[in-house]
């Protein structure tokens, strides 16, 4: 897919400020021997952000996110710059309430404080590009499940675009442990383990005795008769666990998104397309529901995007087919079968976090 060039340095004056939930997006070549390239933000008045992208390796190259206001730089973060010189760079600026989320080459960067003056109407870009392709300012927050009328039909409206970053969450793991006393295994030299009753005290004498081999852990203590009798476990905690106590363990990690549902629908409310973004089968599949029923999947093609990063995704609704393009490279046709080519409008679902959704480069999704 071809961009135009923008010339450089590149300026640009808002008409109006930007809003919650919208995304500035540029797409560029670095320089080859590249300094330092910088994106100010400004209000009418005076600057309030600067991120500039610095190539000097030492320490390491970074990315410099600065906080100004009235008397200079207010507050800073520095993270390790991703861009590499004479390289495709692909920036993303997400406005949210209080924060600005940053992507570079689709990946997050993370959430940074916003400025406090939020009227930005001024965006320059200065240093070191070779050259800009792209810069729009598109999208508002959006809740998925997502539906909207699109009228998606060939030579009337043949250009959807969609932005969206697939969503992770927190998954906790339970397990609970039942305690009892009274023999619980076998230790060293084949002898029993026996868990005793609690103490009254946080400190137990134990005469004679020694630690064994076994493991230990914060709370408890596991101790070998030296004189070759048994091995007890006691309590190191104040009055230790009281007999048949039901302990929970807890932990939790990040599952990545799963699914990502993009139905178009005819006027009648068909699946007249589906597309199936399919992150845990390794596929993305392609289909239509008539008559209520599936028709035949189509899944070639494989995964081209990454669970963890930002996708574009191009669908052109030409005479005899639809054409799919994901991050700008075409990926797979799709034959028009029944009413496959009248499109009427887009149902989103799943593990998606929606940016924004564009009809022949208008937003759709305000």
């Amino acid at each position: 897919m071809e961009y135009p060039t923008y010339d450089q340095p590149y300026k640009r004056y808002l008409i109006r400020p930007v809003k919650v939930g919208e995304v500035l997006h540029l797409l560029g070549k670095v320089a080859p021997n590249p300094y330092e390239f910088c994106l100010n933000l400004s209000t009418d008045r005076s600057p309030v952000l600067q991120i500039c992208l610095n190539f000097l390796t030492t320490p390491i190259p970074l990315l410099k996110y600065i906080v100004l206001d009235e008397n200079g730089p207010k507050s800073r973060w520095n993270v390790e710059n991703p861009f590499r010189a004479d390289r495709d760079f692909d920036l993303r600026l997400r406005f949210l309430k209080g924060a600005i989320e940053i992507f570079a080459n689709q990946k997050p960067m993370g959430h940074f404080t916003a400025p406090d003056n939020f009227d930005i109407r001024k965006v320059a870009l200065l240093g070191h590009v070779e050259s800009l392709r792209l810069f729009k300012l598109y999208g508002e927050e959006n809740e998925v499940p997502f539906e909207a009328k699109v009228d998606f039909f060939p030579n009337q409206t043949p250009r959807i675009d969609l932005a969206g970053l697939p969503k992770s969450f927190e998954k906790t793991h339970r397990r609970r442990m039942r305690r009892k006393f009274g023999v619980i295994g076998m230790g060293a030299g084949g002898k029993p383990v026996i868990r005793k009753p609690p103490t009254t005290s946080r400190l137990a004498e134990v005469e004679n005795r020694a630690p064994s081999a076994h493991s230990r852990s914060p709370q408890t203590r596991y101790f070998t008769d030296i004189s070759s009798k048994n091995a007890y476990l006691m309590s190191s905690s104040f009055d230790g666990y009281i007999n048949n106590t039901n302990i929970t363990s807890s932990s939790s990690s990040t599952l990545r998104a799963r699914r990502i549902d993009i139905d178009f629908l005819d006027h009648t409310g068909n699946r007249s397309f589906q597309l199936s973004i399919r992150f845990d089968e390794g596929a993305i599949v392609r289909n239509s529901f008539y008559f209520g029923e599936w028709q035949n999947e189509e899944r070639d093609g494989g995964m081209p995007i990454d669970a963890g990063k930002i996708f574009d995704l191009t669908i052109f609704n030409n005479s005899d087919q639809l054409e799919i393009f994901f991050n700008g490279r075409h990926f797979c046709d799709f034959r028009h079968r029944e009413k496959s080519w009248a499109l009427s409008r887009v149902r989103i679902e799943g593990d998606l976090e929606l940016h924004w959704l564009l009809k022949n480069g208008i937003d759709v999704t305000e």
